[in-house]
């Protein structure tokens, strides 16, 4: 059979120039370098959030479980943060305790003890540090910012504490709460204040006993452009704000 002639079909280019592969790469390590800077300022801010609403849900705990026992249960603020400027250091700690039952004044950090014998036993849940890297609820660089002292009911026992009624009211005295009817815990994010950025976020519990988180970020440009400020991202306000 005769063969057919013809031009011979031209092999497509495969791979790429050495120009396009540098563009490439400069693309690659641009895209790395603004998802570190991202991650950089973001982790810091999330772990604060994050620190922030662990200590809300265990507010809640601490309410429910007086209502389910009929025992008066407390968070103590056991350790706080009075430079948050420095990262050499961090401070933010505190306890979560139900009563003892028919022991009164005498107070069991969460779990609570299968063995009621006025001895606490097991303290693992209720024993919150976020400067103890064995905690864990450890959060690095995120402090529990320094507030005044709480006086809490009874004459020095509940000192810095917030103490739950069995009806799940709090049960500080009037002095305790700010013109808002609340008392609030802020939870800081040092490496912002580092730079001279206030970036906390803060639980208020109100006198029934209510919640919620507040976002506060002031001195960069975000603040400047008007993007944040005061909030709320909780179930609510405890003193009526939306």
């Amino acid at each position: 059979m005769r063969k057919l002639k013809g031009s011979p079909l031209r092999s497509s280019r495969a791979g790429f120039s050495l120009v396009e592969l540098m563009i490439v790469i400069a693309i690659f390590v641009i895209l790395t370098a603004v998802g570190i800077d991202v991650s950089k300022n973001q982790i810091p801010r999330w772990k604060t959030r994050r620190a922030a609403a662990e200590f809300e849900q265990q507010v809640q705990t601490c309410r429910n479980m007086a209502m389910h026992y009929g025992r008066r249960c407390r968070v103590v603020l056991a350790d706080q943060d009075s430079n948050l400027a420095s990262t050499s250091s961090q401070a933010g700690a505190y306890l979560i305790q139900v009563e003892f039952a028919d022991v009164p004044d005498r107070w069991d950090t969460l779990p609570v003890d299968s063995d009621v014998d006025g001895n606490d036993d097991v303290t693992l849940e209720g024993n919150v540090d976020l400067a103890d890297k064995t905690n864990q609820f450890y959060k690095r660089n995120v402090s529990i910012a320094q507030r005044d002292a709480l006086y809490g009911p009874g004459a020095g026992e509940n000192a810095n504490a917030i103490v739950f009624d069995t009806r799940g009211f709090v049960a500080n005295p009037n002095g305790d709460f700010d013109a808002n009817g609340a008392i609030n815990v802020t939870f800081a994010n040092k490496l912002a204040h580092q730079s001279g950025v206030a970036d906390n976020w803060t639980v208020a519990i109100g006198r029934a006993g209510l919640t919620s988180i507040e976002s506060m970020r002031k001195g960069d440009e975000f603040e400047n452009a008007g993007v944040t400020t005061g909030t709320s991202y909780a179930s609510g306000s405890p003193f009526g704000a939306p």
